[in-house]
């Protein structure tokens, strides 16, 4: 008798739990799917002319200009990290629509649909007219799966994937973060100017793999491994992205007055670009900045370390 009371009582917390706990398990009688396949129409990018997220992190406007993509912040206009915007669009095109959930806007609270707690994306066509403008509320109980409604209506949808991620990303990481992109292919020559030691430069005449060779200091022959290395520190010019972009501050506080390493990048055009590395701050982050703009960023210290080698680290042949 006394497991039976046990097990009667477990059963009793559980029925309790389902009865709190908001229902996702069933579809609402009369939503056929074709009927929820049609609750949020596809996007797509190129025929957008903007897109405005707002969100209790800060509100971001991305507008599309002749193809280039711009996000404004707090006025002023920054080039915009399209990546972002793939991510979002890419779930969009994905969702699918489990079930309604709710009829009233009564439960908008529940599932952080409300205005002040979800975040509101709106799509804009090429007119200008509006496509879509949905509130994304809190992750359902697997977190991968959203609560959503359309602004200015009461129904809310569970739909499959994680949106709100996306949309709460602090307002600065929608800029572009791209610190170099540099086709390594195109890339012959590098001078590396680090600090305490006399400068490094390596050439090749040709994209081949292996064509590299030591052009200072004098007296060094490549290896197959200086090679490969300076494989490596071309490849690594192709995409490196900052982790932050920090604010502004003094020349000494990030380190510029006194850089603790320069990089001139030759590409095979005559085009130059000069990477600049100052101070770590104490998260393993170098601040950093290109010649061409004066956006401060902050790269994991790593990627710094790898484009300051020296002749050691090449580990070339020494001519006798």
């Amino acid at each position: 008798m006394k497991r039976i009371g046990i097990l009667l009582g477990i059963l009793a917390g559980l029925a309790l739990i389902v009865m709190l706990v908001p229902k996702q398990t069933e579809k609402i009688s009369g939503q056929s799917e074709k009927m929820l396949e049609s609750v949020f129409p596809s996007i797509v990018k190129d025929e957008l002319s903007k897109v405005e997220i707002v969100q209790p992190k800060g509100n971001v406007t991305l507008t599309n200009t002749e193809g280039v993509w711009e996000v404004t912040l707090d006025g002023n206009v920054y080039g915009a990290d399209e990546r972002n915007l793939d991510r979002l669009l890419e779930s969009m095109g994905q969702i699918r629509v489990d079930r309604l959930v709710s009829h009233t806007a009564e439960k908008h609270d529940i599932y952080e649909v409300t205005n002040t707690k979800g975040a509101t994306v709106t799509f804009y066509g090429k007119d200008g007219g509006k496509l879509m403008s949905i509130v994304v509320g809190k992750l359902g109980p697997d977190l991968n799966t959203s609560y959503v409604r359309h602004a200015g209506e009461s129904e809310v949808y569970v739909i499959d994937g994680a949106l709100r991620p996306i949309l709460e990303r602090e307002p600065k990481l929608w800029r572009d973060r791209t610190f170099a992109r540099i086709n390594p292919d195109d890339v012959h020559e590098i001078r590396v100017e680090k600090k305490g030691n006399d400068p490094l430069v390596i050439s090749r005449d040709t994209p081949e793999t292996g064509a590299w060779r030591i052009k200072e200091p004098d007296g060094y022959n490549p290896s197959p491994t200086t090679g490969q290395l300076c494989d490596n520190v071309a490849r690594q010019l192709a995409s490196m992205v900052a982790s932050d972009l920090p604010p502004r501050s003094s020349e000494e506080t990030m380190g510029f007055d006194k850089p603790a390493g320069i990089v001139i990048v030759t590409e095979f055009n005559g085009k130059q670009t000069r990477l600049t590395f100052g101070k770590n701050n104490d998260k393993s982050q170098t601040y950093a900045r290109r010649s061409d703009n004066d956006t401060v960023y902050l790269i994991q210290s790593w990627m710094a370390e790898r484009l300051l080698p020296d002749v050691d680290t090449l580990k070339p042949q020494k001519v006798e």
